[in-house]
């Protein structure tokens, strides 16, 4: 009788353990995974940024952290504070990034009309990231084009 109560007590605390353990691991993947949700919308507007960096032809800067990708048909327009918003057409995309810091360099012969050359920001969310720089790289004539 006393070995089958003895039985019983080592089972309930073995099943009270494992079930510990399972909810544990249960938290631990749920938090793994929103931390990889997070890194993959980071990367979603890295790679969006880069890419209409690329394909712009000129980059316009505002002292409000707005950024305007100017095209020869279209315009790409990005507000980058907290949640960053990317404008193209119609069409907006929200990107939660939790942005510290937006500076811009501009071209220094083109300065008065805010014609950006490259980019630096500071992210908090989801990794902390100190200057990530996004460069445009201008040719010779299109920087005489703008001049003119």
């Amino acid at each position: 009788m006393i070995e089958m109560i003895i039985t019983m007590i080592i089972g309930a605390i073995v099943i009270a353990l494992v079930y510990n353990l399972l909810l544990y691991i249960k938290k631990e993947w749920t938090e793994f995974d929103k931390r990889q949700q997070q890194i993959r919308v980071l990367m979603a507007f890295r790679q969006t940024l880069q890419a209409d960096i690329d394909n712009a032809s000129i980059l316009f800067g505002s002292s409000n952290d707005k950024l305007d990708l100017v095209n020869k048909d279209d315009t790409i327009s990005y507000v980058l504070r907290s949640p960053l918003i990317r404008i193209d057409h119609e069409q907006k995309d929200t990107f939660f990034i939790a942005i510290s810091n937006v500076r811009f360099r501009y071209i220094d012969f083109l300065k008065e009309k805010n014609v950006v050359k490259a980019i630096w920001i500071d992210l908090d969310e989801p990794v902390q990231i100190k200057e990530s720089v996004f460069d445009k790289f201008y040719s010779s004539d299109d920087l005489v084009s703008f001049a003119k």
